[in-house]
């Protein structure tokens, strides 16, 4: 295949592209930036365009940029779901799995050590972030999303339903007569604001079936029995093959797991 470019450096234009800054792209790839710079002149020479112009602190991706990304977009997810195929074939089955921190420590990394009891699967990687452009997900077999990828060539799966209240949403369901909210210590991350509940300091609103094992535990107490509902929710989503995996069966049915179905 004496056409195709160099694939490195069509690795660093994909994520390039998405992103629309070398820097970050950069960080992403795990090298310097003036490697990344490298790699873009160096495909610009191969195709004999520009792909990438400086519009003054942004990076715009020019037409050229738009038709080659489209063109190789599909290719590049078949190579990433054939791979994930093969990864289910051998002996060691190992995955890849992304989400945000709170939902890693308190949801996937319990489900996921249960099901590693039976022997399966033999190489688990979690990956963590705090935004959805912030997960990689050219580089993972499956995520777990709020709202799921929104991606072609990727099947989801809902976990759990849920939606982002804050205290003014508190207030106007449960307390409307109250005129103004206190000002207090808060934090956005629900990984940390679980912890702080854990340690006594103050309450938290979090999603129910996220805390459902510290519940049952009696390490949180719920404070308001009646819970907000929405119709919106987490998905466990994972390239198009994954769920025919038998490990990718397993794993699908241990994360959508109440925590009731693993205390039997």
């Amino acid at each position: 295949m004496a056409d195709l470019p160099p694939l490195r450096a069509v690795r660093a234009f994909e994520v390039c592209y998405r992103l629309r800054s070398f820097t970050r792209a950069a960080a992403r790839l795990n090298v310097g930036q003036p490697a990344i710079s490298h790699q873009i002149r160096q495909l610009e020479r191969d195709l004999g365009c520009r792909l990438f112009l400086k519009r003054g602190a942004t990076m715009q991706a020019t037409a050229e940029a738009d038709a080659f990304y489209e063109a190789i977009a599909p290719a590049l997810n078949a190579i990433a779901a054939a791979s994930v195929r093969l990864r289910g074939c051998g002996p060691d089955s190992r995955f890849t799995l992304a989400t945000y921190p709170g939902l890693a420590a308190y949801w996937v990394l319990p489900r996921l050590n249960q099901l590693r009891q039976t022997g399966k699967p033999q190489d688990v990687r979690v990956i963590t972030a705090e935004r959805d452009e912030d997960l990689e997900l050219s580089q993972v077999d499956c995520c777990i999303t709020f709202g799921g990828t929104g991606r072609q060539g990727w099947d989801s799966l809902l976990l759990f339903q849920h939606r982002w209240f804050d205290w003014q949403d508190w207030r106007d369901h449960f307390a409307p007569d109250v005129t103004q909210l206190a000002r207090v210590l808060s934090v956005t991350n629900h990984g940390v604001a679980i912890h702080q509940a854990l340690r006594g300091v103050g309450v938290t609103l979090i999603c129910r079936d996220l805390v459902a094992d510290l519940l049952a535990a009696g390490a949180l107490v719920s404070v308001q029995p009646t819970p907000l509902c929405s119709s919106r929710g987490y998905w466990f989503s994972a390239r198009k093959g994954f769920f025919d995996r038998p490990d990718g069966r397993q794993i699908a049915a241990a994360l959508r797991a109440a925590p009731a179905d693993q205390d039997r």
